[in-house]
């Protein structure tokens, strides 16, 4: 996020392709883009997902602990506790 900064000072268009922090395009920047859904969409189609088409009755949510992971755990999380379901187990198998 830092770089999407200079490059709107300096009015250059900036379209990112694989950013899902929903900060990125909530700074008001009027030349950035987004090109993917943000994390919090994500989460809530995956939580709607589990729980409505799976019948989930156990859920855990697993990431590698990197920005992108944890935001997107975060997220799913957020949305399953929105959603009721308050027994979702995060697990970080991947030391780093």
């Amino acid at each position: 996020m830092p770089a999407s900064e200079v490059y709107d000072e300096a009015g250059i268009l900036t379209i990112t392709p694989g950013s899902t922090n929903p900060q990125i395009t909530e700074r008001g920047m009027k030349d950035l883009f987004r090109m993917c859904g943000r994390d919090d969409q994500q989460g809530a189609i995956a939580a709607n997902y589990m729980l409505d088409v799976l019948k989930a009755k156990k859920i855990a949510v697993i990431h590698d602990k990197d920005t992108y992971g944890q935001g997107l755990a975060d997220a799913t999380r957020a949305a399953l506790a929105k959603r009721g379901y308050q027994r979702s187990v995060v697990r970080r198998p991947f030391p780093r």
